[in-house]
């Protein structure tokens, strides 16, 4: 239940076809509570209205190399998640980096290296 009991962080071991659907599915098997999921490589946010209010579930992307052997265009997307938590409460905020370039509270970064 640390940090927070409406919140479970799971490294998952499904990948569904298209972004948010492996998430989907662990917040339909978790039934209300919010899910923040790796495995897939790719970002999404999914909302649910449950009768304890709001689940927020997400699938966080990869930071890794998407130059695979086995596939010549992975649907992967780089990206991080960026948050707060609380026994009160969370929030998280997706941050896509696209081609190198990413935005964050309005300003302009690049990634180096």
């Amino acid at each position: 239940e640390y940090p927070n009991p409406d919140l479970i962080f799971y490294h998952g071991s499904t990948v569904r076809k298209w972004s948010g659907n492996s998430v989907r599915v662990l917040s339909e098997k978790f039934s209300g509570i919010s899910v923040v999921v790796g495995h897939s490589h790719r970002t999404s946010v999914i909302t649910r209205r449950t009768a304890n209010g709001i689940a927020k579930s997400y699938e966080v992307g990869c930071l890794c190399s998407m130059d695979v052997e086995y596939d010549i265009f992975p649907d992967w997307t780089h990206s991080v998640l960026v948050g707060t938590i609380s026994s009160g409460g969370f929030d998280f905020v997706p941050i896509v980096i696209d081609r190198g370039v990413y935005y964050f509270e309005g300003k302009k970064y690049e990634v180096k290296g």
